[in-house]
C-alpha cells in the first residue's frame, strides 16, 4: 500500500493520454486541425454552445512532436512532485483551475483557445516558486535546476530559433502561460498563507 503511495498516477495517466491522442489524431489522415478543433482548439465560442468539457480535453492535444515532448517533460518534474508532495488532491485543484483559467484567458485576450498542457504546466511552476521561495527569486530558481532549464525553455518559446537550426517558429500561447503561471501563484499563496493559519490556530 506504501508503495502504491509513491507512485504519481495522475501525471503518469495525464502523460499517457496525451502522447495517445495526440499521436492517433497525428496518424489519422486529414484530423490535424479538424481533430484539434473537435478536442477544443480554435474559436472560443465552443463554449457559449455548451462545449464547456472542451476546456479541458484541449490540454491532451499537441500540435506536434516538439510540442508534447517539451510539454512532458516539464509536467513529469513539476507533477511528480505536486502530487507527492503535496497531495493528489493539489494536483487535480491546479489543473482544473489552471486549464480553465488559462484557456478563457486566452480566450479573452485573442478570442482562441490553444492546445496543450502548458497552462497547466505553468501553473504548477507558479505554486512551487511559492512553496520553494527563500528569501529572494534568483535563490528560488538557483535552488531546483529544474527551475533554471525552464526558464530557458520558456526563453526558447519567446525568441525565434535561429534559421540555421531548421526548428519551426510556431504559434507559442503566451497569454495562456502567462494566466497559469500567475494562477499558480495566487493559488499557492492562498493555500500555503492558509495552512500557516491553520498550524498557528493548532
Amino acid at each position: 500500500m506504501n508503495v502504491l503511495r509513491k507512485i504519481p498516477f495522475l501525471t503518469i495517466a495525464a502523460s499517457l493520454i496525451s502522447i495517445i491522442i495526440s499521436i492517433a489524431m497525428w496518424r489519422t489522415p486529414d484530423c490535424n486541425f479538424p481533430c484539434q478543433y473537435s478536442f477544443g482548439s480554435g474559436d472560443i465560442e465552443f463554449i457559449y454552445g455548451g462545449g464547456y468539457w472542451k476546456i479541458f480535453t484541449a490540454s491532451f492535444v499537441h500540435a506536434d512532436i516538439l510540442h508534447l515532448v517539451s510539454n512532458l517533460i516539464f509536467l513529469w518534474f513539476f507533477g511528480k512532485r505536486v502530487e507527492m508532495d503535496f497531495g493528489r488532491g493539489t494536483w487535480l485543484i491546479l489543473y482544473f483551475i489552471s486549464e480553465f483559467v488559462a484557456r478563457l484567458g486566452n480566450g479573452a485576450l485573442v478570442g482562441l483557445s490553444t492546445v496543450g498542457i502548458s497552462g497547466f504546466m505553468f501553473a504548477m511552476f507558479g505554486y512551487l516558486l511559492v512553496a520553494d521561495w527563500q528569501k529572494n527569486l534568483w535563490r528560488t530558481l538557483v535552488s531546483r535546476k529544474v527551475y533554471i532549464f525552464f526558464i530557458v525553455f520558456i526563453g526558447m518559446t519567446i525568441i525565434p530559433p535561429p534559421p540555421f537550426l531548421g526548428l519551426p517558429e510556431g504559434d507559442v500561447a503566451h497569454e495562456a502561460h502567462i494566466t497559469g503561471f500567475v494562477e499558480g501563484l495566487l493559488l499557492g499563496n492562498f493555500m500555503f498563507r492558509r495552512r500557516s493559519l491553520v498550524g498557528r490556530l493548532v
